[in-house]
């Protein structure tokens, strides 16, 4: 998908979601800052960003980025749960 399509948003963020299930974190964090290049207004690939730092444990800027999700959409339901 991503060879197909290196230009939408969508297709990093698939990548990033198996690069996420491997612990691959540093990795998965280079595809979603290039996803949120191609589409700054989806909340969903911030808060993905947000559980790289949850599953770091660093809770201060996965709170940072939940947050920055919720400007986007104050009402995207993932993030809020």
């Amino acid at each position: 998908m991503l060879q197909q399509n290196p230009d939408e948003a969508v297709a990093w963020k698939y990548v990033c979601k198996f690069l996420l299930a491997l612990g691959q974190f540093e990795q998965s964090k280079n595809c979603l800052s290039k996803a949120h290049q191609l589409d700054m207004h989806d909340p969903e690939t911030i808060k993905y960003i947000g559980n790289i730092f949850n599953a770091l444990l660093s809770d201060t800027e996965a709170i940072k980025y939940y947050n920055l999700a919720l400007s986007i959409d104050p009402s995207f339901a993932p993030v809020i749960n």
